[in-house]
């Protein structure tokens, strides 16, 4: 776990204090448990429709800050689209229960993709998934990886910290978009205003063939899913 220093080192952005790194073998297998310090406040999920407009606006724009302040954090790994620590991504929102193997660039990682879509590439996501690999070709930039609202903290009208930060990693640009607003998981009007303001750039499309593209790794047919 070194994502909380990497945030710290170089960023504003409220986030745990890890305590300590705790590891078990039980006979169903190895887990992992992390202690971390708590965050004041209540996630945004329970809060949202209690929040002004203007507390909404202040929400969005406090985020948007902390979104550039982590695409800022410098990459000390080889791999160019890995994961805090420099190894596989973490992505529920893409792949369900594996993860998203490192690679040493974002060519690499597009060329896993249209891999693992297989019989769909000719058949509909080619056209999707190509002009997203050469608008976006990179450089990768450090996102959260799962800024939903149960995971935006929430006290005096305010962002008091982020947390569950497990699914951190150098991607490409669009990828905070694509996780905060998959459709994967419900969200709440408030929070698709707040994260719409905070991701400037809307990434809608690019999400939308990303979204897609998991779907298929995930054995959905994306040609009859939209």
């Amino acid at each position: 776990m070194v994502t909380r220093p990497q945030v710290k080192r170089h960023t504003n952005v409220p986030a745990p204090t890890l305590v300590d790194y705790i590891t078990r073998e039980t006979e169903w297998g190895n887990f992992a448990y992390t202690l971390m310090t708590e965050v004041p406040g209540r996630p945004l999920s329970e809060v949202a429709h209690s929040l002004s407009d203007d507390e909404l606006e202040t929400i969005g724009l406090q985020l948007r800050g902390y979104v550039e302040e982590l695409r800022a954090i410098p990459n000390p790994h080889s791999n160019q689209v890995c994961s805090a620590s420099g190894g596989s991504i973490h992505c529920p929102q893409f792949t369900l229960s594996w993860d998203i193997p490192a690679y040493v660039d974002v060519a690499a990682f597009y060329a896993w993709l249209r891999i693992m879509v297989g019989e769909y590439w000719e058949c509909c996501m080619k056209g999707k998934l190509e002009p997203v690999f050469a608008k976006f070709a990179g450089p990768t930039v450090f996102t959260h990886g799962d800024l939903a609202d149960r995971n935006i903290m929430i006290r005096n009208g305010k962002i008091s910290g982020l947390i569950d930060w497990e699914t951190a990693a150098w991607m490409p640009v669009y990828w905070e978009y694509y996780t905060s607003l998959s459709d994967n998981f419900r969200h709440t009007a408030p929070f698709s205003t707040i994260i719409k303001g905070a991701l400037k750039e809307h990434y809608a499309d690019a999400a939308r063939a990303i979204g897609l593209a998991g779907a298929a790794i995930r054995g959905i047919d994306p040609c009859k899913k939209y």
